[in-house]
């Protein structure tokens, strides 16, 4: 529409280097709404404006709805009259195997769903972040000296205290601040904003529609924005083929400088948005353009309330633009005669005045304009500086836009071709099945002729059907004179085979080899495109065909990542602009009051950027094979009643990946108590030796004083039996001498 006049005339864009106030009047905004839309229309721009039908007829291939026109020029050409003849017997109906192949792509991206991490990166959040980090390993020391006086006093955890991991060392300390445990309340109360916001805009919509495009075309879109009933911040998804954007060699989009989209407005609609900016007289003319350009009559209205009741439904094409330009900003600073100094703003034209207490000052900074343009008019609506810019420092501003390009050639524009020639063949086995000739019998009629039973004669049609029923066939070779009715005849009746043969053979395998070629470009093999594998085949052979096929399609999960991560972000700048400067009620009761104050006050903690990343969530088998694990580790005693209960609450409704953590700090601490176990036990053990040593060494002690007691016992016995001996020898010996003495006595005597 409206393409002849803008190819026609010149329309350029007008200079940033103007007064900012003459940027919030219509004239600049509707050079603006021109000049853009002329680079469209002129292909000049990031959706050529030629190439619109190719989207619509790529959406077409995607969903088997594509013309058949094509097919049946190859097979069956117009003749020079324009008129279509063929004796083709064939069904036109699409048989398409894209579809299939879509669907396939886009359900096992929709099922990976993905959690939304905020982490603030300015300086105060940083250094907050150190804080918490140093007071949990201040806690972990404080808790190591306490731990020999709850033995002591015999005092355990409570078994309904939330689990806390304490480090115990300085590598389990930086392994919780890597994997994120140390988060902030703000970083946390922006992931709650994010995940409203995702929520309220009906995310899991624009994600199906975001996937079919990075299929389809290449390249997906959304738009964020606040809107005016809940004054919450939402985002949208953006048709490709309604997006005007600057021509970038970028994949993201990042240098670009405006970005619009066209709209379908009703004239009610434009009358409610546009209020005074457009009056009912101009409005009226605009719906009789209108009204040209679509073939409607309007020569019976007499009012343009009978214009808005017949023709309240009219779509009215609006371009939607927003722009990025430089505005100049100028001020001096003054000094007076008693030297005090002061600061003013001054316009655009303002030129510093000669003298020495005078300093003038030109700033640069980026803003952004929006405006609404009714495609084809001189009227724009809703134009002016945008109020709610994002900004993700104080020197650029960012468009509304989260755009990003696969590449120049989709997935869908490789398999095109294929799909076109596996409609041809089906078509041209449709027409040889059609045409195959039915199974038959060639017959000998000169054989079959002068044939009776005994009485009757018999037709060559009877004798067939008693062939048909028993089988038997009645026949003569030769005439009446017994000669050979034809010598060079054989059998009288020869089956004829039907069907076409090795023609839909070839079919067929036209067939199979584009399906295959298809599986080759997509990455989608039999294991994924729902066809019976062979049943022989090795699991580790199935799961490098998996893994080929994420290889294959992780472009297309790359795209829609980097609009989500750049979707949010957004999002997180706008609603801290609404909660700062517009209203922070609406969102009390997502985050509480305590922490929409927090937005609102502005602080350099909480008004700050956030680094946003997109994680991908634990799929069920995730799941279900952690939560197996930790079955095991509980039968295995490794895990208490209360850490079995807290992992598995975790696993099911809370963050697998502190499940992880947990269950790996759990088994850890399980090691080094039976270290410490096994530690103590050899210690016993040793002790238990050393005792025994120390016993047995003290029996020897006791054995040698015993046997050295013994001796001396014995030593004394025989000292006393010794002396008794002597004593008694000593005795006899004097007895003895006694009695010699006697005897010589009594000798002397008698002589």
């Amino acid at each position: 529409m409206f393409q002849q006049l803008f190819t026609e005339q010149e329309y350029r864009l007008p200079s940033d280097d103007i007064d900012p106030a003459l940027k919030n009047q219509s004239d600049y905004c509707l050079k603006w709404a021109k000049g853009v839309y002329q680079l469209h229309v002129k292909d000049q721009g990031g959706i050529r404006y030629t190439k619109l039908q190719d989207i619509d007829l790529n959406r077409q291939y995607a969903e088997g709805r594509q013309p058949v026109e094509k097919y049946l020029d190859i097979l069956c050409p117009k003749n020079a009259k324009g008129e279509r003849k063929s004796y083709l017997d064939i069904s036109t109906d699409i048989l398409s195997i894209i579809p299939k192949f879509r669907s396939i792509v886009i359900g096992k991206f929709i099922q990976m769903e993905h959690d939304i991490t905020a982490n603030a990166v300015d300086e105060n959040s940083g250094t907050e972040r150190q804080n918490m980090k140093y007071r949990l390993w201040a806690k972990s020391k404080v808790q190591e000296l306490l731990k020999p006086i709850d033995e002591i006093m015999k005092i355990s955890d409570d078994p309904n205290d939330v689990k806390e991991i304490l480090p115990r060392t300085v590598e389990e300390l930086e392994m919780l601040q890597s994997i994120g445990a140390f988060k902030l309340k703000w970083e946390a109360g922006m992931e709650k904003l994010l995940k409203d916001a995702f929520y309220i805009s009906k995310w899991d919509d624009t994600k199906v529609k975001l996937y079919e495009d990075i299929f389809d075309l290449g390249i997906c879109a959304t738009r964020d924005y606040t809107d005016k009933v809940t004054g919450k911040a939402k985002a949208r998804y953006v048709d490709i083929k309604r997006l005007i954007v600057r021509h970038s060699n970028d994949h993201h989009y990042t240098n670009i400088d405006y970005a619009g989209e066209i709209l379908d407005l009703t004239p009610n609609q434009i009358r409610v948005d546009a209020g005074e900016d457009i009056p009912a007289e101009q409005l009226n003319e605009i719906i009789r353009m209108y009204n040209d350009s679509n073939h409607l009559d309007f020569a019976f209205n007499e009012s343009i309330n009978e214009l808005y009741e017949q023709h309240g439904n009219l779509d009215v094409k609006v371009l939607d633009l927003t722009w990025k330009t430089i505005d100049t900003i100028k001020g001096e600073w003054k000094t007076d005669s008693r030297g005090h100094r002061r600061f003013y703003n001054k316009p655009f034209d303002y030129v510093q005045k000669k003298s020495n207490n005078r300093e003038v000052l030109v700033g640069k900074k980026q803003m952004v304009y929006k405006c609404k343009w009714i495609v084809g008019s001189n009227y724009v609506y809703d134009f002016g500086v945008e109020e709610d810019i994002i900004r993700k420092d104080l020197k650029t501003a960012e468009l509304p836009f989260s755009i990003h390009r696969v590449s120049r050639k989709s997935m869908l524009d490789s398999i095109i071709p294929l799909e076109d020639n596996l409609q041809l063949a089906w078509l041209k086995f449709q027409n040889s099945l059609a045409k195959a000739a039915p199974g038959g019998i060639a017959v000998d009629v000169g054989a079959l002729k002068n044939i009776t039973n005994g009485k009757n004669k018999l037709e060559p049609l009877q004798l067939l059907e008693i062939r048909r029923q028993t089988g038997d066939l009645l026949f003569k070779s030769t005439t009446h004179h017994s000669q050979v009715i034809n010598p060079n005849a054989g059998r009288p009746i020869i089956d004829l085979p039907g069907g076409a043969g090795s023609e839909l053979d070839e079919h067929i395998k036209v067939m199979d080899f584009n399906i295959g070629m298809i599986r080759q470009i997509t990455g989608i093999n039999e294991l994924m495109d729902a066809t019976a594998p062979a049943p022989n085949t090795l699991v580790g052979t199935a799961e490098i065909a998996q893994q080929g096929t994420n290889n294959t399609l992780f472009n297309i999960y790359n795209s829609y990542r980097n609009v989500k991560e750049n979707t949010a972000s957004n999002l997180s700048l706008r609603i801290q602009n609404i909660i700062k400067y517009v209203d922070y009620k609406p969102y009390d009761p997502v985050v509480g009051n305590a922490m929409a104050n927090v937005f609102k006050q502005g602080s350099q903690v909480a008004h700050s950027s956030y680094g946003i990343k997109l994680q991908l969530r634990p799929q069920e088998a995730d799941r279900r094979s952690l939560l197996e694990k930790a079955t095991f580790a509980f039968q295995q005693e490794k895990l208490s009643m209360s850490d079995y209960m807290y992992l598995e609450q975790e696993v099911k409704y809370g963050s697998i990946k502190m499940a992880r953590i947990y269950m790996m700090y759990r088994e850890d601490l399980y090691n080094q108590q039976k270290q410490a176990e096994a530690q103590a036990n050899v210690e016993a053990q040793s002790q238990a030796i050393q005792q025994q040593q120390q016993q047995a060494a003290q029996m020897r002690m006791e054995e040698n004083a015993q046997l050295s007691q013994n001796n001396i016992n014995e030593m004394a016995a025989r000292k006393d039996l010794d002396v008794e001996e002597y004593g008694a020898k000593h005795e006899m010996k004097k007895d003895q001498d006694n009695n010699q003495s006697e005897n010589k006595v009594k000798e002397n005597l008698f002589k």
